[in-house]
Parts: C-alpha cells; sequence; structure tokens
C-alpha cells in the first residue's frame, strides 16, 4: 500500500460498487483530483456503464487487491462491507479505506471489532454531515448567544416511493432507521448530544402504501418513516425523525409551511432541517433552525441558518455554502495521508449501528400507514401546533 505524502492529481484509489454511492463518489473525487484505477462491480450492466465512462471495471475484487491504490472506497451494500474490508486487510493490513454507512450489520459487529483490532490501517466511515458548515454556524451562535440547550430536532425526509418500486432501498434489518438513521444519529451527537441507551422515551416505525402494487403487497412495513425521542447525555430531549413518504414532521419558516408534503414521484424534493431550543443568561428563549443541502427552493451546496427570539425571526434567512460530501472527503483525505484527525471513526459507527438495531426492534411491531401521519395523532398535532408558533421577521 503506497503512502502518498500529500494530496495531488497523483491520489488513486479503488471503489467497491457502482451503485448510487458509488456515482456519487466518482464525480466528488474526480473534482479533488483522485484517479479511480478501478471499480468492482459485480453486475454486468453496471461494469458496461463504466467502461462507457472510461473507467476499468472488475467482477471481484482479487482482481483488483494487486493495483496498490492510495486508499479504497467501499460503495457496495451494507451486506458486503465486512467482506471487503476483510478482504482489504488481509491483502493490505495498513490500509487506508472508506467505508459507507452503516459500516455493518448489527449480528457483524463482534466480527468486525475482531477485523479492526488486527487492522493497523485507517478507517473512515462516509457521514459527511459531520462535516457540514451549518453545524459549525449553529455550535457556534450557542457559544455566542451562552445558551442552555434542552432539546434538540434532526430530521431528514423525502419521497422514495418510486425507489422502492423498482426495488430499492428496502432494509428489512433496520427498516426504515437503515435509510437516513445514521445521518440523524451522527447530526445530533455532532451538536454534543450523545445517546442514553437507559433513557429511550419514544419509538414509532410505520409503513409505507405505494400506488400500482396489489392490495396484499401495497404495503410495505417498516418502510414509510421513523421517529426516536431520547434524553442524551446532556439531558436535553432530542427527536430524530425521518420520512420516506414525504410526511415532513418539524416544518419550520422560512423553508417548510406546517402543512408541507413531499409527493410522490418528487426525486428533487429533500427536507433535512436541524433545530436548537434553549434560553439564554437572562431566561430568553431561542430557536436556531438550521437547514441542509439540499435546501427546498435553494442552490445545490447551499445551507441555510434562521434565529428565532422567543419564536420570532431574528434578521434574514443566513445563507452558507454548504457542500457537505466535498468537505468531508477532503477531511478523508488528510486523514489518510496522517494530516488530519479521522472525521468519523469506527468507533462511532459502531455505536450508530447498536443504537439503531435496539430501535427498530423497539418498534417493529409498532407499525402504522405512515401515509397521512407519522406516529399517532396526539404527536402529530403536538407537532403541528409548535410549526405554527414561529413568525416572520419584524418589519
Amino acid at each position: 500500500m503506497k503512502r502518498n505524502p500529500g494530496m495531488s492529481p497523483a491520489t488513486t484509489c479503488i471503489r467497491i460498487g457502482h451503485g448510487e454511492a458509488g456515482r456519487i463518489h466518482e464525480a466528488i473525487w474526480q473534482r479533488l483530483g483522485v484517479e479511480t484505477l478501478a471499480v468492482v462491480e459485480p453486475l454486468a450492466d453496471r461494469r458496461e456503464e463504466l467502461q462507457r465512462q472510461g473507467l476499468k471495471a472488475l467482477g471481484d475484487l482479487g482482481e483488483a487487491l494487486c493495483l496498490q491504490p492510495d486508499f479504497f472506497d467501499i460503495c457496495a451494500p451494507t451486506a458486503n462491507h465486512l467482506d471487503a474490508l476483510e478482504a482489504i486487510g488481509s491483502a493490505y493490513p495498513r490500509a487506508n479505506i472508506l467505508v459507507e454507512k452503516p459500516i455493518c450489520q448489527e449480528l457483524e459487529l463482534d466480527r468486525l471489532l475482531r477485523f479492526t483490532s488486527n487492522f493497523d490501517g485507517r478507517i473512515v466511515v462516509n457521514e459527511h454531515y459531520v462535516s457540514s458548515s451549518v453545524l459549525e454556524v449553529l455550535k457556534s451562535q450557542v457559544a455566542q448567544l451562552d445558551l442552555t440547550v434542552d432539546r434538540v430536532v434532526v430530521e431528514s425526509t423525502k419521497h422514495r416511493g418510486a425507489d422502492f418500486l423498482e426495488g430499492r432501498f428496502r432494509d428489512e434489518t433496520l427498516g426504515v432507521l437503515g435509510y437516513e438513521g445514521p445521518h440523524l444519529i451522527a447530526t445530533a451527537e455532532e451538536l454534543g448530544h450523545k445517546i442514553d441507551f437507559s433513557r429511550v422515551l419514544d419509538v414509532d416505525i410505520d409503513a409505507i402504501d405505494l400506488p400500482g402494487r396489489s392490495a396484499d403487497t401495497g404495503k410495505m412495513l417498516r418502510q414509510g418513516g421513523g421517529c426516536i425521542q431520547y434524553l442524551s447525555k446532556q439531558d436535553a430531549v432530542v427527536d430524530l425523525y425521518t420520512s420516506m413518504s414525504g410526511i415532513v414532521g418539524f416544518p419550520c419558516p422560512p423553508i417548510a409551511t406546517p402543512t408541507m408534503r413531499i409527493a410522490h414521484g418528487d426525486h428533487l424534493t429533500k427536507y433535512r432541517h436541524i433545530r436548537l431550543h434553549g434560553w439564554d443568561p437572562q431566561g430568553t428563549p431561542y430557536q436556531l433552525a438550521g437547514f441542509l443541502d439540499p435546501v427546498v427552493g435553494a442552490p445545490r451546496s447551499a445551507g441555510a441558518v434562521v434565529i428565532f427570539r422567543n419564536w420570532c425571526q431574528e434578521g434574514p434567512i443566513r445563507w452558507i455554502r454548504d457542500d457537505t460530501m466535498m468537505r468531508h472527503f477532503e477531511r478523508v483525505l488528510s486523514h489518510f495521508q496522517a494530516a488530519g484527525l479521522n472525521p468519523y471513526s469506527v468507533s462511532r459507527a459502531v455505536d450508530d449501528v447498536r443504537a439503531l438495531a435496539q430501535w427498530a426492534r423497539q418498534g417493529w411491531d409498532l407499525v402504522n400507514d405512515s401515509d397521512n401521519e407519522l406516529g399517532d395523532h396526539e404527536k402529530v398535532m403536538r407537532r403541528q401546533e409548535e410549526a405554527l408558533r414561529f413568525r416572520g421577521a419584524k418589519a
């Protein structure tokens, strides 16, 4: 395994997997001047696509291990992550490896930890939201206002009905928590609110009804939405929310209205929202709202922060350049070259898998139809009432 002494166009990688994540990674690496020596992809149609793009496509990882890249990039399905890690580690015990989230399945955690205990290389998990500029601004505002934060909201909502109909993304182990769950945890903990496993207050996991499917197969159980509420180790109430059927749980102006929904077939609209509630030393309540790329109605790579004082918007929306994936990959390269800290470690990723598995089991039999509401009606109404409290900036 080569050690590239500095980030340069000579940096090389081998990627395992050419699905959606692999395509996104390739675009980022090209922007950073990284050369892809080969892509390992078992599906013939995807190898043909790669060859049309001028990339070397191989059907088996064993064929690629002799190429000696500067790092490996694992974008294969989660069930294949550990096999790839072990194969790479066997050939290169000091390899640099980037691996997509979640790092592995819960039943593989002991095996993963045995592998990492004998591995001397560097592994980074691609949890790119920890590299968001929006999170940095929110933390800075908390410090500047000297806020005591007592509540955190993290939401990631989209509509994946069309993907589900094509057979993509169905997670039979974690359900809906397998899609955005790692992002939700990473964001909350990056803001300083660590999970206390003994203080989970509420779990909801719902189904999704899909048009065009027969009555007996139309409802995909546990794939529609999930919301978790826990008390953090810092004693804040943390709400983690995700909907794959377009139900916005915590709408916040000026980006989202209280009745906002994302329609089936809308691939572009995503609602990624963070909110911190707290009070300053004088007892004045604040609500700090962050919106992660892509922000509804804004160009790509733009994030936003809005400050509310006692539910009234203070000043205009603050737009922030926030290409989180690019920033994260820059940090990944820096760590591989021993010039920076690991932006997302194996230990953090292992804790994420444990938390998600615990929540999935807790809510596995609590399945409703999430096409109308996510969670029971009383909770939904409380969220709507909260959304209506926000007021625009003073004239």
